[in-house]
C-alpha cells in the first residue's frame, strides 16, 4: 500500500512539474516584447503624416472593423508597408489581393445588395443639399457617376481631359456611362477640361452654370497623353509617367493648385487621392499645395470598397487598373481670404458643408500607437489568410482568430468549424509531445 501511495505522489509531482513548466514557457512567450527597427518606424511615420500642420491620419470605421475581424487587406491599407520586424521567428504575412477583403467576399455572398442601397453617403462624401462638387480627370467617369447616384442632393460636375470622341475611343463602355450620366438631374459632364486652365474664359468649364465649388476632387493625377488617337492608343501611352516625368507631374499639380483659388469657394476643400509608396511619395504633394496657398488639413485612408462602382483606370491607355491599397486622400482647404501671400487658417465650422472629421462617427483617429498595434496583430498571427486553399496544419492562428470575429464564422461556415476542430487536435498533440520531450 505504501508503495502505491508513493507512486501516486511521484506521478502527481511529475504532472505538476509539467504543468508549471508549460505555463512558464507560455508566459515567457507572452511577455516577449516586439521591438521595431528604425526603418520600420520611419515607414510607419511616412504614411501617417502626423508631423504636418498638426494633422492626423484618419481611418474609416468600416476599414478598421474589417481589419479587427481579421482582414489582412485592410491591415495593409493602414500600415501600407510590410515591416521587417520579427516575433518568435515569424515575419508579417504578405498582403493579399484586394478582392480577398472580407467585405468584398461578403457582398459577393449577398450579391452586392447591401453596398448599393446606401444613398446617404459615398465614402467621405455626405448627401448634403446645396453642395457643389467638381471632379477632375475622372478616367471613365465611374467615380463621378456613382458619386451623383449615391448623393442625389449634391450638384456634381464631372470633367475629362479628353474630348467626347476621344473619350469614346479610349473607353469601351463610354457610351453606356454617358447615357447613364444624362439620366441624372444632379450631374453634368464636361469634356476637354484642362486642370491647369480652371477659371479661365477659354476653359469649357467657364460655360457651366456653376462658377464656384465647395469640393474639388482629383483621383490619381497624372500627365495625360497627346490629344490624338494615335498617341492615346500607342504602346508609349500604356506606361505611367512616373520617374522620368516626375517633374512634369509636379508642375501639373502646382498649376492645378494655383487655379483652384479661382473656382473654389473660400474655405472650400481640395481632395487629392494619390498613392504613397515610392516613387509617388517623392511628388511631395503637401509641399506643392502649401506653395500655392492651400492649407493641409488631414489625411484619410482611401478604401476603394467604400466607393462601389468606382474603377481606377490608367490615364494613358484607359485599360487596366493599378493597385491602390496605399492610397490616401489628401484634404486641403482654401483660405477664407483669397490671398496667396498670407493665407489664414479657416475655423473648423466656417461653412456648413465642412464638418470636422473628429465629429464623424465614420472615422477614427490614427496615431503611431495604432500603427504599431496593427503590426503587432500581424506578427502574433491574429490576422491571417482565412481563404487559403493550402491543406496544412499551420492554420492554428486562424483558428484562434475565429473566436474574435462572428462575421468570419458566418462566411466560412462548416469549413471553418472543420479546420478549428483539426487545429484543436493538433494543439493537444503538440502539448503531449512537448511534455514527453521534457524527460
Amino acid at each position: 500500500m505504501m508503495k502505491k501511495e508513493e507512486e501516486t505522489n511521484t506521478l502527481t509531482y511529475i504532472y505538476i512539474y509539467i504543468f508549471v513548466y508549460i505555463f512558464k514557457i507560455n508566459m515567457s512567450k507572452k511577455k516577449k516584447k516586439i521591438t521595431f527597427t528604425n526603418e520600420d518606424l520611419q515607414q510607419l511615420n511616412a504614411v501617417s503624416y502626423l508631423t504636418k500642420c498638426d494633422s492626423v491620419l484618419y481611418i474609416p470605421r468600416d476599414t478598421y472593423k474589417c481589419y479587427k475581424n481579421g482582414c489582412i487587406c485592410c491591415a495593409y491599407k493602414i500600415i501600407v508597408h510590410r515591416p521587417n520586424t520579427t516575433y518568435n521567428g515569424n515575419k508579417c504575412p504578405p498582403n493579399q489581393r484586394p478582392e480577398m477583403c472580407l467585405r468584398i467576399l461578403d457582398t459577393k455572398r449577398t450579391k452586392g445588395n447591401a453596398a448599393l442601397q446606401n444613398t446617404n453617403s459615398y465614402g467621405i462624401y455626405k448627401n448634403q443639399s446645396g453642395v457643389r462638387i467638381l471632379t477632375i480627370g475622372d478616367g471613365d467617369l465611374s467615380f463621378t457617376l456613382n458619386l451623383a447616384k449615391h448623393i442625389p442632393k449634391c450638384r456634381v460636375v464631372g470633367t475629362t481631359y479628353l474630348s467626347k470622341t476621344e473619350f469614346k475611343s479610349v473607353y469601351s463602355d463610354a457610351e453606356n456611362m454617358l447615357n447613364s450620366a444624362s439620366m441624372l438631374s444632379n450631374l453634368r459632364i464636361i469634356h476637354s477640361v484642362d486642370a491647369t486652365q480652371l477659371g479661365k474664359k477659354k476653359s469649357p468649364l467657364a460655360h457651366s452654370s456653376e462658377t464656384s465649388y465647395h469640393k474639388i476632387v482629383w483621383h490619381f493625377p497624372c500627365i495625360a497623353p497627346q490629344n490624338n488617337n494615335a498617341k492615346i492608343n500607342s504602346l508609349e501611352s500604356k506606361r505611367d509617367g512616373q520617374n522620368e516625368e516626375m517633374n512634369k507631374n509636379k508642375n501639373l499639380l502646382l498649376k492645378f493648385f494655383s487655379r483652384c483659388h479661382h473656382v473654389g469657394v473660400p474655405g472650400g476643400e481640395i481632395h487629392i487621392v494619390h498613392k504613397t509608396k515610392a516613387s509617388y511619395s517623392h511628388w511631395n504633394i503637401i509641399e506643392l499645395a502649401e506653395k500655392s496657398g492651400l492649407l493641409f488639413r488631414s489625411c484619410v485612408i482611401f478604401d476603394k470598397t467604400l466607393y462601389p462602382g468606382y474603377r481606377n483606370r490608367k490615364a494613358r491607355s484607359g485599360k487596366g487598373s493599378f493597385p491602390c491599397h496605399d492610397a490616401r486622400i489628401f484634404i486641403f482647404t482654401l483660405p477664407l481670404v483669397r490671398t496667396l501671400a498670407s493665407p489664414q487658417r479657416p475655423t473648423t465650422n466656417c461653412l456648413n458643408f465642412i464638418t470636422p472629421l473628429d465629429e464623424h462617427d465614420e472615422f477614427k483617429k490614427c496615431s503611431t500607437d495604432t500603427l504599431k498595434s496593427v503590426v503587432k496583430r500581424l506578427l502574433k498571427g491574429r490576422i491571417t489568410n482565412h481563404y487559403s486553399k493550402k491543406k496544412d496544419g499551420n492554420n492554428d492562428n486562424s483558428n484562434n482568430n475565429s473566436h474574435n470575429s462572428t462575421s468570419n464564422r458566418k462566411i466560412l461556415g462548416k469549413r471553418k468549424k472543420h479546420h478549428s476542430i483539426n487545429g484543436d487536435k493538433n494543439n493537444k498533440k503538440k502539448a503531449l509531445l512537448s511534455s514527453k520531450n521534457i524527460f
